[in-house]
């Protein structure tokens, strides 16, 4: 049973083991680090615990409440990164997925990596809600839940975003 509020450590188990895989595979998909996007994941449900008192769920629901602190976590990451950061434990990784991708290249494109490519020349918006509706599979509503937008408003930015996304794969 998905919990509606934090009011016991059992409630933020259950919210961790419902949420920690969205929280954390958005986060990933914004920082493009795995060690970065599991701390900020982690954070995320500690300021959660931490904050409990402050969740009203007559203005959200939880799993907003949760994604809203995990942008904010977000945007504390890259306001504090003054400074690029290797993550050594993985650059072995990225330099053999680096000859994948090299070796795939000249035989065939895959299409996701096409897309996720052109998709970090999007503006932060429209990645947002991309990443959100396609990558996540969130709906439009809790979407539009999640970033205090109207649900019809919310419909137009995805369609702009995909429309924008779309003219830039066609570009190539």
């Amino acid at each position: 049973m998905t919990p509606k509020s934090l009011e016991n450590p059992h409630d933020l188990e259950k919210a961790f083991l419902e949420w920690n895989g969205f929280i954390y595979g958005y986060v990933f998909l914004r920082v493009h680090n795995k060690q970065s996007a599991e701390d900020i994941t982690q954070e995320v449900f500690f300021k959660a615990w931490r904050s409990k008192d402050t969740f009203n769920p007559a203005k959200s629901s939880l799993k907003t409440w949760l994604f809203t602190i995990a942008k904010n976590g977000i945007n504390d990451y890259f306001n504090n990164s003054n400074k690029e950061t290797v993550d050594i434990e993985g650059l072995e990784d990225k330099l053999v997925d680096d000859k994948r991708n090299i070796q795939e290249e000249a035989g065939e494109h895959n299409l996701i990596e096409i897309i996720m490519g052109k998709l970090k020349f999007l503006p932060e918006r429209d990645q947002e809600l991309i990443t959100l509706r396609f990558v996540q599979d969130v709906s439009v509503k809790e979407i539009a839940e999640m970033l205090n937008l109207e649900y019809t408003a919310t419909k137009v930015a995805i369609h702009r975003a995909i429309k924008k996304l779309s003219e830039l794969c066609s570009n190539d």
